[in-house]
C-alpha cells in the first residue's frame, strides 16, 4: 500500500504542468490617451507634479460631454477623472481644479458662477 501511494503521488506531481504567468507591461499613458484621445490638451499644475489631460471638444457636437483626467507625473497613474459639459477646466492651485459645467440653457436667475465647481484632487486628503 505504501508503494502504491508513493507511485500515486509521483504520478500526480509529474502530471501537473507548471504554468508560467506572462507579465504584461501596461503603459498607463496609453490608457489615458484611450480615455481622452491622442490630441488631448495637457496642462501641468504649478509644481509640475500633476498633469491635466482634457479631451478635445467635438465641434460637430458642441454639447457632448468632455472627458478630463489628472495623472501623477512621477507614477503615471490616473488619480482623478471626470466628465463635464464643455465650458472649461483649469488649475486654480496646486491640487484644485475649477470646472465650468454649463448646461444647454442657463436659467435667467442664475449666473455663470452657479455652474462653477472646484474639485480637490489631492489623493492624500481623500484617504
Amino acid at each position: 500500500m505504501k508503494a502504491f501511494l508513493t507511485v500515486f503521488w509521483v504520478c500526480l506531481l509529474l502530471s501537473c504542468k507548471s504554468q508560467s504567468v506572462k507579465k504584461t507591461e501596461s503603459n498607463p499613458l496609453k490608457n489615458i490617451f484611450e480615455l481622452v484621445g491622442k490630441d488631448a490638451e495637457q496642462l501641468l499644475n504649478p509644481s509640475g507634479k500633476y498633469k491635466l489631460y482634457i479631451q478635445k471638444k467635438n465641434e460637430n457636437f458642441p454639447s457632448r460631454l468632455v472627458t478630463a483626467a489628472v495623472v501623477d507625473t512621477k507614477t503615471n497613474l490616473v488619480i482623478w477623472k471626470g466628465r463635464f459639459v464643455p465650458g472649461y477646466i483649469k488649475w486654480i492651485g496646486e491640487t484644485n481644479l475649477e470646472i465650468l459645467d454649463i448646461p444647454g440653457m442657463i436659467k435667467s436667475d442664475q449666473s455663470l458662477s452657479f455652474y462653477k465647481k472646484v474639485i480637490d484632487i489631492d489623493p492624500i486628503k481623500k484617504l
